[in-house]
């Protein structure tokens, strides 16, 4: 058993939950229970429940905050950022309601994450619709969000100069025809869609 010693609102839905024990978390009340919410006060003795559920909820707002930290630098993946905050040494299960939440708020987006990459990749890379696909889903990006923000890309930047670029690359590369094909392929370009543009090579 605890008793509460201080509650102090840090914002509208935040508070910093000072404990008889010492022990204080920062605890966002959405971590919680209405019913815990609706009872949570200075003086209020908390059961052995009670207390892990706020020790819970202070892991959870922990590993909200160090993953707000990792997006305020740049656009993460769940995926990506998951492995960085386990690393970290956040529990699972803190990790996965926090990153629910910062999705929730729209403060994390797969679909963000991807057309940045597709953009910074596309600055030093020539690659196909193929290869920049499964080079998002390499990176945790489910299939479909892949495909979606590779569309969304080839709207905005035309295939055919993207092309043009890799097979520039290929020939001061001194690369012959098949040698081309091949390594565009590997770029990512349908076979079709080097077929149709051969003469290109």
């Amino acid at each position: 058993m605890a008793c509460v010693s201080t509650i102090n609102r840090i914002s509208e839905d935040c508070v910093k939950l000072t404990l008889s024990t010492g022990s204080c978390f920062f605890v966002r009340l959405s971590y919680i229970t209405s019913e815990l919410q609706n009872n949570l006060f200075s003086g209020r003795e908390l059961d052995d429940e009670e207390i892990a559920q706020t020790i819970e909820a202070g892991n959870v707002y922990a590993a909200e905050r160090a993953a707000s930290v990792y997006l305020e630098r740049c656009e993460q993946s769940r995926f990506l950022l998951t492995g960085k905050l386990l690393r970290k040494g956040y529990e699972k299960t803190a990790v996965q309601t926090a990153l629910d939440y910062l999705e929730q708020k729209g403060w994390l987006s797969d679909m963000r994450f991807a057309e940045a990459w597709l953009r910074n990749r596309a600055i030093h890379h020539a690659e196909g619709p193929e290869r920049l696909r499964m080079e998002l889903i390499a990176r945790g990006i489910n299939a479909k969000t892949a495909a979606d923000a590779v569309d969304t890309f080839f709207e905005k930047t035309e295939l055919l100069s993207v092309f043009q670029k890799a097979v520039k690359k290929c020939r001061k590369q001194g690369k012959n025809p098949e040698s081309t094909i091949l390594t565009l392929r590997k770029k990512g370009f349908s076979i079709n869609y080097i077929k149709s543009n051969i003469s290109k090579i």
